[in-house]
């Protein structure tokens, strides 16, 4: 059963075995944890924290959304998916990115 449809986990997704990775991966590259909420976190870069990695889920419409700073740009990108397994995918092949 996916993370944000299973109703014992609902409250706290984003603490959820589903993303437990991110913690370790994103410090390693610079980030620092700002906002750590169960269903909203947010990661700035260090030395930029107009730079920051987002994930948001939406309980209501069951959707996750996943937003991350554009290479050489000012703008993120901004994206959402119906399955925990299908968003920690995409960050995982995002990472590289990061």
């Amino acid at each position: 059963m996916d993370c944000i449809s299973n109703k014992k986990m609902e409250n706290d997704v984003l603490t959820s075995n589903e993303f437990i990775f991110l913690e370790e991966a994103l410090h390693n590259k610079g980030w620092r944890l700002v906002k750590n909420e169960p269903t909203h976190i947010i990661y700035i870069k260090n030395g930029n924290e107009t730079e920051y990695f987002e994930i948001n889920v939406d309980l209501i419409y069951k959707k996750i959304f996943v937003s991350f700073p554009l290479k050489n740009s000012t703008y993120q990108y901004k994206t959402s998916f119906n399955t925990c397994y299908n968003a920690k995918k995409y960050i995982e092949d995002k990472m590289d990115e990061l």
